[in-house]
This record gives structure tokens, C-alpha cells and sequence, in this order.
């Protein structure tokens, strides 16, 4: 009886513990999933705020290895700043990123190399300095030669002794991929590649580029607006609109339909982006006519204290009748104002329609495409 009773308690204890068991098992899974080798990022629900301003919201897809993807959209669209968290740059609000080169943010890091649009050096830093300073922290070998002909291959090797605060824009723009690059990183992020270089240059970085990624099984996130440059470089286009991931194919699939790439980001800019950059037209135009208002208002006031005190009726009178228009124009201001952004609401709202429209025939055409397979 008492072995049968301890048996029973043990049997009750077993059952209690197990859902725990069960989900720890089902977490390490999960953490074994999302550390996938055949992934070298995977980006989980990135959210990102600025204050009280959302510029990134709910981002997640994934990068395998070797992939070249472009990260395209209009000025403000949260494209710069997502290129950052992956880099570990910047910190996301919420959501999580997982690397397969690394757990700890120094490996990490050391495993990604990023060229920034625009270049800030240290005073009295010299090219050469730079360089081996990148070499040196990440702990690569690269032999004198190799050096050398990398130096050659960015049109650099000249300037090696020069201070990289009084180089060119466009030798500092070389400099900034060379040392994006020089530590032989797995993950490669390049910000409008080809700002500032001459026809020869942009075509001698893209060159080397490929080679570099071909020979390294590196991964590409390209930001850029260049359509060349996304073209020879990519395999893959993420639309970022609105702080989202507004659109996510291959770019085989984009050629085939708009022929060129342009013709899609034309479409994108015209039917898309216009009404985000209209909104923020309107906005900026707005704070300057409130303020604008505000001097008039102030300015006016003042001349009639300064007429009432000289004792001009007649200026007083003048002034009293300018202010009454300037406060009805303000009035009318404000009207027009309520309507624009009842406006925008409405272009909002079919914007979102739109798209909830668009994954919704995606997702039947998708299904289709598998039924089709089947047969």
C-alpha cells in the first residue's frame, strides 16, 4: 500500500512538472529555429520610436546566406535607421534580431562591416590609420600585398599618407566601403553606394563588390535609390513605407512585370510615397505659416501700443482693421487646416485598404500557385 501510495505522488508530481519541461523544450526549439544556419539574420517584430515618433513598426523577414537584398524607399521612411539596429548600432524599441555569426554584441559586430552616406573623422587620422585601426579591433590577417591591391582597387593607395578629414567627398565615400569591407565581414550593409563617385569609380566598386561577395559567401543589404546599382548588385527588394515592410519580392519578379526597375520606383512614387510626402509638404508648411501668424499678430500689436502712445488715431485705426483681417485669415487658415486633415485621414484609410487588398490577393494567388504545383 505505501509503495503504491509513493508511486502515485510521484506520478501527481511528474504531471505537474511537465508543462514546464514542455515549454522549456519548446522555447530551445524555438531558440534553435531562429539560430538556423542557413540563416544569417533574422529580424523578429522591430519596433522602433524616436520620442513619441514611430519610425519603425512590427519589421520581421529573414536573410539567408548569400543573399543581396535592396532596402529601398522614400526620404524618412525608417530605411536608414533599421540598416543601424542591424549593424547594433542603434537599439530597437522592442522586437529581437538573431545572428548566426554570433551571440554576444562584440561578436557580432565584428562580423558585420557598414559604409555610412556620410563621413565624420577624427582630426590628425590618416588613411592608413583608419585602416589598420579597423584590421587591428577585428583581429583579421591580411598580408601586406593583399593590402596593397585593396588600397589599389578603391583608387586609394595614393592617399594612404593623406588626412581623411581634407579628402574629397568622393575619396572619402571610397575610403567609407573599403573600410566597410576590409575585415572580411559576413554581413555587409552599403548606404547609396555610389554618392559622390565618377562613372569610373562606381564602376570598379560595384565590380569588386560582387567578386567580394561571391568569393566570401557574403550577404548584401543595399540601401539605395540608384536603379543600376540595384540591379547589379541584388537578388531581392524590401520596400520599407511608413515605418513597415510595405512590399518584399525578388527582383526577378519586379524586372518581369515593370521591365525596368525604374518604372517600379516611379509607380512607388507616384502612387505611394506622394501622399507621405505631401503630408509631411503640408506639415512643414503649416509650422511656418502658424509662426509667420504669430509674428504678424505680435508685430501689429506692438505698432498700436506705439500709435496709441503717440496719440495717431487714425495709425491706431489702420492697425486695429489689419489685425481684424489677419485674425479672420487665421480663422480661415485654421478651417482649411481641419479639412486637410480629414483629408489625410481618408488617404490613410484607403492606403491601408489598399493594402490589406493587395496581401489578401498575394496570399490567394500564392495558394493558387501551390494548388497548381500539386496537379
Amino acid at each position: 500500500m505505501e509503495k503504491s501510495k509513493k508511486l502515485n505522488s510521484e506520478e501527481k508530481k511528474s504531471k505537474k512538472t511537465s508543462p514546464k519541461l514542455d515549454e522549456t523544450k519548446k522555447n530551445k526549439e524555438e531558440t534553435l529555429n531562429n539560430r538556423d544556419s542557413s540563416y544569417v539574420f533574422r529580424a523578429k517584430h522591430i519596433t522602433k520610436y524616436y520620442g513619441k515618433t514611430e519610425v519603425l513598426r512590427d519589421i520581421s523577414f529573414d536573410v539567408k546566406e548569400g543573399e543581396r537584398i535592396a532596402i529601398v524607399g522614400a526620404n524618412g521612411a525608417g530605411k536608414s535607421t533599421l540598416s543601424e539596429i542591424i549593424a547594433q548600432i542603434k537599439e530597437p524599441t522592442s522586437g529581437e534580431l538573431y545572428y548566426s555569426f554570433g551571440k554576444t554584441k562584440s561578436e557580432i559586430s565584428s562580423k558585420i562591416g557598414i559604409q555610412f552616406q556620410d563621413s565624420s573623422y577624427p582630426d590628425f587620422y590618416k588613411v592608413k590609420d583608419l585602416v589598420d585601426f579597423m584590421i587591428d579591433v577585428s583581429d583579421v590577417h591580411i598580408s601586406k600585398e593583399d593590402l596593397n591591391n585593396l588600397y589599389k582597387q578603391f583608387d586609394l593607395f595614393n592617399l594612404i599618407r593623406e588626412y581623411a578629414k581634407g579628402l574629397s567627398g568622393g575619396q572619402q565615400q571610397r575610403l567609407n566601403i573599403l573600410l566597410a569591407i576590409v575585415h572580411n565581414p559576413k554581413l555587409i550593409i552599403l548606404d547609396e553606394v555610389g554618392t559622390g563617385l565618377d562613372v569610373e569609380s562606381r564602376t570598379k566598386i560595384k565590380s569588386y563588390i560582387k567578386d567580394y561577395l561571391a568569393n566570401h559567401k557574403a550577404t548584401l543589404l543595399l540601401v539605395s535609390h540608384n536603379a543600376d546599382e540595384v540591379t547589379e548588385l541584388v537578388d531581392r527588394v524590401i520596400v520599407i513605407h511608413d515605418g513597415e515592410i510595405f512590399e518584399d519580392k525578388p527582383l526577378k519578379e519586379i524586372l518581369s512585370k515593370w521591365e525596368h526597375f525604374d518604372n517600379f520606383m516611379n509607380n512607388l512614387y507616384l502612387n505611394v510615397f506622394k501622399d507621405k510626402v505631401d503630408s509631411r509638404v503640408n506639415k512643414t508648411k503649416q509650422k511656418e505659416d502658424k509662426r509667420q501668424f504669430k509674428d504678424d499678430k505680435k508685430r501689429i500689436l506692438r505698432d498700436i501700443e506705439i500709435a496709441k502712445e503717440e496719440g495717431k488715431t487714425k495709425e491706431v485705426e489702420k492697425l486695429e482693421k489689419k489685425l481684424e483681417k489677419l485674425m479672420k485669415e487665421n480663422s480661415d487658415f485654421k478651417q482649411t487646416l481641419i479639412q486637410r486633415r480629414i483629408e489625410d485621414r481618408r488617404i490613410r484609410k484607403e492606403s491601408k485598404e489598399a493594402k490589406k487588398a493587395r496581401k489578401k490577393e498575394e496570399k490567394k494567388s500564392k495558394k493558387a500557385e501551390k494548388l497548381g504545383d500539386k496537379e
